[in-house]
């Protein structure tokens, strides 16, 4: 087995070799019982070059896992014909998904496996939240009114809303003539 990926993930691509035993019910049966699995996408594939049955699995859970803890519960070595499992930290889910349930290396017979809901929650990016700052003030939120609604941007950007408000004329100015521009961080004055 080549060594596993450090740090710990939420999401995970595994390919599960299991014993010749296990039947595709008994191996959800063994998914199923991982603790905090959100959702778990894949199919039962053949190797192209040696026809030996695996699992592609696109794998979520609630709280972030080690490879190594994953490939532990997902080891099939002990077991007559089993394996390590290979392990992968997965970036991008979409595409992840369609990898691991591609109708073209399905095997003949099998359904593809599919439990749980995908988390859907977009990450908000620094930049999105700037953005959402600067329109406030183009609104023309007060600093206090931004620490009342949007705390969460009051904490983060607060220092650069107060020297927005300060500068205010020169920072609309700016917003009216070049509204497809946005500045900074404290990009208030020239």
């Amino acid at each position: 087995m080549m060594g596993l990926p450090t740090g710990q993930k939420r999401q995970w691509g595994a390919t599960v070799w299991p014993s010749k035993k296990i039947s595709p019910a008994g191996l959800e049966e063994r998914l199923l019982a991982l603790p905090d699995l959100r959702f778990i996408e894949g199919q039962w594939e053949a190797c192209p070059k040696t026809g030996r049955h695996h699992v592609h699995l696109y794998l979520e859970f609630k709280k972030s896992k080690r490879a190594a803890w994953l490939a532990k519960r997902l080891s099939f070595k002990d077991e007559d014909g089993g394996a390590w499992p290979d392990v992968e930290a997965i970036r991008s889910s979409a595409g992840a998904r369609d990898y691991f349930t591609k109708e073209s290396g399905r095997l003949e017979g099998t359904s593809p496996i599919k439990w749980g809901n995908p988390s859907t929650t977009p990450i908000k990016t620094k930049r999105a939240n700037a953005d959402s700052a600067a329109t406030l003030i183009e609104q023309g939120w007060s600093a206090e009114k931004i620490a009342y609604h949007r705390p969460d941007l009051y904490l983060r950007f607060g220092m650069n809303i107060e020297r927005c408000l300060a500068h205010r004329d020169i920072y609309l100015e700016k917003s009216i003539y070049a509204p497809a521009k946005r500045y900074r961080e404290g990009d208030c004055e020239e």
